[in-house]
């Protein structure tokens, strides 16, 4: 599919008229740039790059998607539209635009840098097409939109992430404030492949500041999260669902941030809401779940556990939450098999492996940490599964030997297991009786 569509876009670009050219054979670029009305095109320019220059990015978009409607020969107009397409990640449309302005002219610096972009986005020489988009702004320094559209491509490239580093610094001693968008990707760039969130948090705080959107309210409150700054966070979703309160991930991300900060009555509430706004995804009952765990309603928890497992009972978080509290009797009755049921349904990988999804289980929940999500370390409850088994309950002492018998979130060890089999056996457990049998014919 790619190839066909490389290979049309071949035969369109190919087809493109060449360069008005004069009596002697010169190339007129202005009238190329800048149209049949230059004085006129030229002061539009400006005025969009002056937008941009204070921060207001949808000024300048409004102005050019008016102005190319009525003025649309001029290349330079037609291409600051397709980089300002770019920046809001609206990639179709703005290959639309990229495609017109090469059609204006090829050799020019912003039909170069359309090709490149296209290119890009085929799939086809994409490589090539990058180190086009750095040789120009080499060749060209004051060719800011340029220059953008490198430092906005480098997020795909992150061996040339430094660079795109020193290009935003650039762009932004050129500009007083700069345009959102750029303030955006700059954020991305610094958080995600350059790890300094610190530095990417300004940025976040000044989009919302230029277009107080949920998606500049959900990037910064996420990004202050992964700092920790929990108080903070809260407070930019707070923003976040007065502008949408009807996203279920909006929910989620919040309930999350409140159990962090150790709100769990509130983190419920918010995971409950998540889960009524779209329950087919089950983590939302999970989570609040947990949250009721935190709360010390383990028996609560796991009927919320249980009913995410009967709406998706193959969901790996629904089967690991419930098979974690069944296997040490946590919030309801022990039982090994169910437990051992649903983490095979939750890992078709250890389908065949017996007790190793078990282990893999306990192994994840254990690696997980503290301030998460996860339900708690199995040596945490191996306590009440053993004061379980101390009261005399047969399940209670047969779950405690198999966690032992099989090291599951504890060392393996016989000794400890062999004992608590044989109480099981003898209160008649089925199970227990069975492999205790076997054990002895040994």
């Amino acid at each position: 599919m790619k190839r066909v569509i490389f290979l049309g876009l071949a035969v369109l670009l190919a087809g493109c008229s060449s360069p008005k050219q004069d009596d002697k054979g010169t190339v007129d670029f202005d009238a190329i740039e800048w149209g049949r009305n230059p004085a006129y095109s030229h002061g539009i320019y400006d005025e969009a790059l002056d937008l941009l220059s204070k921060g207001r990015q949808k000024d300048a978009e409004w102005l050019l998607a008016e102005v190319n409607r009525t003025i649309p020969d001029s290349q330079r107009l037609i291409f600051l539209h397709a980089v300002l397409l770019r920046s809001r990640l609206d990639n179709a449309r703005a290959n639309q635009w990229f495609s017109k302005t090469h059609v204006r002219g090829r050799d020019t610096v912003p039909g170069r840098a359309a090709y490149a972009m296209v290119a890009m986005d085929s799939g086809y020489g994409a490589e090539y097409s990058f180190k086009t988009l750095k040789r120009l702004v080499d060749e060209n320094p004051d060719e800011i939109l340029v220059r953008w559209l490198y430092a906005m491509e480098t997020r795909s490239y992150p061996k040339e992430a430094g660079a795109g580093d020193a290009q935003f610094k650039k762009i932004l001693k050129k500009w007083k404030t700069g345009p959102v968008m750029l303030h955006r990707t700059y954020a991305d760039l610094l958080a995600t492949t350059l790890g300094r969130p610190e530095e990417a948090l300004e940025h976040r705080k000044l989009v919302t500041e230029l277009e107080p959107e949920p998606w500049a309210y959900q990037e910064l409150a996420l990004n202050l999260a992964a700092l920790r700054r929990y108080d903070a966070a809260d407070r930019a979703y707070a923003n976040l669902l007065q502008l949408d309160p009807y996203k279920s991930a909006f929910w989620m991300d919040w309930g999350k941030c409140r159990f962090f900060m150790g709100d769990y009555a509130s983190a419920y509430e918010k995971f409950s809401q998540a889960s009524t706004l779209n329950p087919k995804d089950v983590s939302g009952l999970v989570f609040a779940g947990r949250s009721l765990e935190k709360m010390g309603r383990p028996d609560d928890a796991f009927a919320k556990y249980g009913r995410a497992v009967s709406r998706d009972p193959a969901n790996p978080l629904a089967c690991v939450y419930a098979a974690h509290s069944k296997l040490y009797g946590y919030g309801t009755w022990p039982d090994y098999q169910w437990a051992f049921d649903l983490c095979v349904a939750s890992d078709a990988e250890y389908s065949k492996a017996g007790d190793a999804a078990l282990v893999r289980m306990e192994a994840q929940i254990n690696g997980a940490g503290q301030t998460s999500l996860a339900p708690e370390p199995g040596r945490m409850l191996l306590a009440h599964l053993a004061a379980l088994a101390a009261e005399g309950n047969a399940d209670a002492q047969f779950n405690l030997a198999m966690v032992y018998y099989h090291g599951i979130g504890t060392p393996r060890n016989w000794n400890k297991a062999i004992p608590f089999l044989r109480k099981a056996a003898a209160q008649n457990h089925t199970t227990a009786m069975k492999m205790l049998k076997e054990f002895d014919a040994k």
